[in-house]
């Protein structure tokens, strides 16, 4: 930075949880009270804080005019497909995060330990060939009351004779359950999750890959179209 005469910031924005969603950001310029991030995990606070210091850079430096209340919006609208990503009127709901990587692992079970610590969670996993899938396993399968691995549709994945070794390391065997068929899966995670007690929470975590998150909203999109004709 000394070299090239730039001036870093560093360590300037800092955050808070209010509420189980809401955050507030506290820079050296301003405060963003209370503002509900639209995407999700602690991480995408870290990100947000990243982007309002660049909000930041732009106004002071660039005589952009950015408000205060376009950043917080901006900070409310921002979406990210297949990122801790809620389903909309579906029963049980459904968690989609195409964590296919260690770190997008690790990500997914601090949001898991923080908002979901109680919650019964039916996993479907599907994932591509030349993944840490032993490490993955490691981190996200001791979440799930019932794991279901599955199969996507495309030529890079592993088949669920692949992946039920990995799981059984984590696992009972009465708590896996290998479906090749990702449209069996979604509704197989359907029933065994009603079946649960009411007096926790529950839901479905699709995870493991972008392709079977996209394969499955594909599937319910199709549903919902054929229901409402």
């Amino acid at each position: 930075c000394e070299k090239y005469n730039v001036h870093p910031i560093i360590d300037d924005c800092s955050f808070g949880y209010e509420s189980y969603e809401e955050v507030t950001f506290k820079t050296s310029n301003a405060l963003y009270p209370v503002v509900q991030l639209g995407l999700k995990g602690e991480h995408q606070a870290e990100n947000a804080c990243l982007a309002i210091s660049l909000a930041e850079v732009l106004i002071k430096d660039f005589d952009l005019e950015i408000s205060k209340k376009q950043i917080i919006k901006g900070l409310e609208n921002a979406r990210h497909k297949g990122r801790l990503e809620y389903s909309e009127n579906t029963h049980p709901q459904i968690l989609f995060d195409g964590a296919h990587n260690v770190a997008g692992a690790n990500a997914l079970r601090k949001y898991l330990e923080r908002f979901h610590k109680d919650t019964q969670i039916t996993l479907i996993f599907g994932a591509m060939g030349g993944k840490d899938i032993s490490k993955i396993a490691e981190i996200l399968f001791p979440f799930a009351k019932n794991l279901i691995v599955t199969q996507p549709e495309n030529p890079r994945s592993m088949s669920v004779e692949d992946l039920e070794p990995f799981a059984e390391k984590v696992l009972p065997k009465e708590k896996i359950f290998a479906i090749p068929r990702v449209e069996d899966a979604i509704g197989s995670a359907k029933q065994l999750t009603l079946t649960y007690p009411a007096t926790k929470r529950s839901l479905i975590l699709v995870t493991g890959s972008l392709y079977l998150i996209g394969e499955i909203k594909g599937f319910l999109e199709n549903a919902d179209e054929s229901n409402g004709s």
